[in-house]
């Protein structure tokens, strides 16, 4: 449980570095295609250079490439939209749900339901009570109906019970240490 919830944080922190930085869908000299961020560009004795990290906010490290920027081909800058939905998917792919804006687990998304439906509790809302009418009609019980009520014995019994024990355990006390004659 520990190490999940450390994962889930790790992953949440990822994903809010870099989404402030501008995405760049390039093409790899091996033939595959990933949106990356540009974290270095140099030129260095007639070579160019360039340092890439890949945008995959679900890993918990960072990816990078570096090679010669002419291996590298630019496709297109990533939109915004396109950048969400593609996030969405690997959030998805790696066992993660969007709920409610935040990123859960499947796993505690099962054992939450799991849960519910061993506590019994309904999938389904509940049904909505019947609006009280603006003006209700108040009916006086009569006094016939209501139960009886209890004796001033029943009520106050033990009370006085308790507080009479008291009294007399106080006034054997007082007696046995203060009002014997001394030796």
């Amino acid at each position: 449980m520990v190490y999940g919830s450390m994962i889930v944080l790790l992953a949440f922190a990822a994903n809010h570095a870099a989404t402030d930085r501008p995405t760049t869908i390039v093409s790899f000299p091996d033939g595959t295609t990933a949106a990356v961020f540009w974290e270095d560009r140099q030129t260095q004795e007639g070579r160019d250079w360039c340092r890439v990290e890949f945008d995959e906010p679900w890993l918990s490290q960072p990816r990078y490439w570096q090679g010669r920027e002419s291996d590298v081909v630019v496709e297109r800058r990533e939109r915004s939209a396109d950048r969400e939905n593609r996030i969405r998917a690997g959030w998805e792919q790696v066992g993660f749900v969007e709920i409610a804006g935040q990123r859960i687990p499947k796993s505690e998304v099962e054992w939450a339901e799991r849960a519910r439906a061993m506590a019994g509790f309904d999938q389904e809302p509940a049904p909505v009570a019947e609006p009280v009418p603006a003006v209700a009609v108040v009916k006086d019980a009569p006094a016939e109906s209501l139960p009886p009520s209890p004796g001033f014995i029943k009520l106050w019994g033990a009370h006085i019970a308790v507080l009479g024990c008291a009294a007399l355990l106080l006034a054997v006390s007082l007696r046995a240490f203060f009002l014997t004659p001394g030796k």
